[in-house]
């Protein structure tokens, strides 16, 4: 054999050898694995809590002169301001007297917003003079006082409370944002709800509801 052939042959033996040596490192046909790329899987990853880049910002108060309006919008042991009187009597009882035991109190432009429950459940209703629902007013006074809580509840932005409230009403023009209108509406509703308790134990006892206006 020539150098130039002897040069040849183990060159080839020397390839020969390589391709062995590749097929021994491959799993063979059967074996049950399988070279496969690595692949991202998106769904596996820990996800980002949801807001976490969205600052957070807390609703925005009531104007302060709103605030301090809505203090007699609630029923209170003591008479603060303007405030009406509202308590039960026996159905024969003379007409009550200012600070009657039991009675309870509240702002008198409160009242002027839960007017119509009021004059419906007894025609001829004046916010300025005594007023006495009898007995047999006391059901639809109860169902007009529901349906105005409901529809207070509804109200969700300054006009829409400007609307409800009146035009014409005091604590209607305090309200210029949505975060008063949400002040005004939960105040209102939760007054009426309130007044509802007092007619229903009224009916439950079988007594009369009053009002009185300030003194």
């Amino acid at each position: 054999m020539t150098g130039h052939g002897a040069k040849v042959a183990v060159l080839a033996v020397g390839l020969a050898g390589l391709s062995a040596a590749c097929r021994c490192d491959r799993p063979g046909p059967g074996s049950g694995t399988r070279d496969t790329p690595e692949t991202f899987d998106a769904g596996a990853q820990p996800l980002m809590p949801r807001g976490m880049l969205t600052p957070q910002v807390d609703a925005a108060p009531p104007s302060r002169g709103l605030r301090d309006r809505l203090e007699g919008f609630r029923l209170s042991s003591a008479p603060v301001g303007a405030a009406v009187q509202i308590g039960l009597l026996e159905g024969d009882a003379a007409s009550p007297a200012a600070g009657e035991p039991g009675a309870r109190y509240f702002a008198l432009e409160a009242l002027s917003l839960l007017h119509d429950p009021f004059a419906r459940a007894r025609p001829g209703f004046a916010l300025l003079t005594e007023q006495r629902f009898e007995v047999d007013a006391l059901p639809a006074l109860s169902a007009g006082l529901a349906d105005a809580t409901t529809a207070w509840l509804g109200v969700a932005t300054a006009a829409q409370a400007r609307a409800r409230a009146g035009e014409s009403s005091d604590v209607a023009q305090l309200v210029t944002t949505d975060a008063d209108a949400a002040a005004l509406r939960d105040a209102v509703a939760s007054l009426a709800r309130e007044l509802r308790d007092v007619v229903e134990e009224a009916r439950g006892r079988g007594r009369v509801v009053y009002l009185l206006p300030p003194r």
